[in-house]
């Protein structure tokens, strides 16, 4: 038996077979949900091929190229930014309107018509809320606003960029203050907004903290007033970052929607850049008033209290003027009086005087013939004693005297057995050894 002959179908009409049935069984147009893991956007045609994937655990489990045509991207793209206040991004969880369709030469591909904002609005307020009930929940959500900002704080660390007009804006407001109050800045430049904006933020942010010690607090200004790209504001880890920052935090990311989660967690958010410098310089201004009004109402103090002190010291000078004039009118009475006494007593005494003078020229005359007498007794008695107690009157009465290297011997005490010894008698002299010394009992 003859084998059947093979059909053989070339390739391009196995794949037009293929495309041919899936447009029959997909004819229609389906909502899908899916992320956005590249955008391939094309400036020079406006098409868009948007690379779709879904993940479980983190894995990929599906994947499809799409397209977009110009005309329907640029409508797309326009309604998004306009509900979602963000542009459409790698990462961002879209459901879209889309149908499918096969081409033999590119595969099968989704055709997207349609993107649905509201979905991916609340996808991220469903991720902004979960920030926000994390941060509380891990009590990090009030951690920086109970730090101290100082009363004039000087040294300001900036998170912008410096083409900003944000930046600008805030350099603007300080120069007019810099020459009086002449505070410090420092630019860490960061990315404000994009998929590196949290990353390269929180990158800036640790810069900072390494020379937390030099600064007073940290500023994130980002200006021009759109709302586009504030994603990254809703981020946790970078209001986590904020949240426990060593030191303030001020924002002003200038734009109009409800606050982001940085914002909320921040020690103070100001609407713009404008307004956070001029939130600082007032600090300068009103401490500057209120050093004016202490240094016034000081001033004023100081002068009532001179004021008063010159009163009381005129009070005191016509006191001690009425008291001197009673005190030099009392004392000249008292002179006069005293003048009066003393003339009394001086003639008192010089009567006394003369009198005295007088029995002392009578004593005078009649003393020296009485001290003469005097003295003449004394001697009288003085030449007797001196013949009594003459040495030879005391021998010749028969007494010895007894002396022992030419000392009078009153003693025993000076005296040894061997000792020589001269006794002088009326008559003569008599030397003797000493043998035994009897003392008396």
């Amino acid at each position: 038996m003859s084998e059947q002959p093979k059909k053989v179908f070339s390739l391009l009409q196995l794949l037009q077979s293929v495309s041919r049935m899936v447009a029959k069984t997909y004819e229609h147009s389906y909502w899908i949900k899916a992320e956005i893991t590249k955008i391939n956007e094309y400036k020079y045609s406006g098409h868009c091929y948007p690379e779709l994937v879904e993940k479980q655990n983190g894995k990929i489990v599906a994947q499809v190229r799409a397209i977009i045509w110009a005309k329907t991207y640029q409508s797309i793209k326009k309604n998004f930014e306009a509900v979602v206040k963000e542009p459409l991004k790698e990462g961002m969880t879209v459901v879209l309107l889309g149908q499918i369709s096969f081409d033999p030469l590119h595969g099968i591909a989704l055709n997207i018509q349609d993107i649905d904002p509201s979905y991916t609005l609340g996808d991220m307020m469903r991720e902004r809320n979960a920030a926000i009930d994390r941060l509380k929940r891990e009590g990090l959500f009030e951690k920086n606003k109970r730090l101290s900002l100082p009363v004039l704080p000087r040294r300001l660390a900036i998170i912008s960029v410096m083409t900003s007009k944000g930046f600008q804006d805030f350099n603007n407001v300080l120069s007019d203050y810099k020459e009086k109050y002449k505070p410090f800045t420092r630019l860490f430049p960061a990315l404000l907004q994009g998929d590196k904006a949290v990353e390269s933020m929180m990158q800036a942010l640790a810069k900072v903290q390494q020379y937390a010690h030099l600064f007073d607090a940290v500023l994130i200004l980002r200006g021009g007033g759109s709302d586009i790209g504030l994603n990254a504001y809703d981020s946790y880890e970078f209001a986590a970052a904020v949240a426990t920052f060593p030191l303030p935090v001020i924002t002003g990311i200038g734009h109009s929607t409800n606050e982001t989660v940085v914002e909320m967690v921040a020690w103070k958010n100001m609407i713009t850049p404008t307004e956070t410098a001029y939130f600082l310089m007032s600090r300068y201004s009103d401490f500057e008033q209120s050093c004016t009004k202490a240094f016034n109402t000081i001033a004023t103090a100081v002068r009532n209290k001179i004021k008063q002190h010159q009163q009381r010291l005129s009070q005191s000078a016509q006191q001690i003027q009425r008291l001197t004039t009673q005190k030099t009118q009392k004392a000249h009475h008292q002179l006069l009086l005293l003048k009066g006494h003393i003339k009394t007593l001086a003639t008192n005494i010089l009567k006394n005087n003369e009198r005295r003078l007088a029995t002392t020229t009578e004593l005078l005359v009649r003393l020296p013939a009485i001290n003469i007498q005097n003295a003449q007794n004394k001697l009288d008695i003085t030449t007797i004693k001196a013949r009594i107690f003459d040495p030879a009157a005391v021998l010749k009465k028969g007494f010895s005297i007894t002396k022992h290297r030419k000392h009078t011997i009153v003693n025993l005490q000076s005296l040894k057995q061997g000792d020589a010894i001269t006794t002088y008698l009326q008559s003569g002299k008599i030397n003797s050894v000493i043998k035994k010394i009897t003392p008396n009992e």
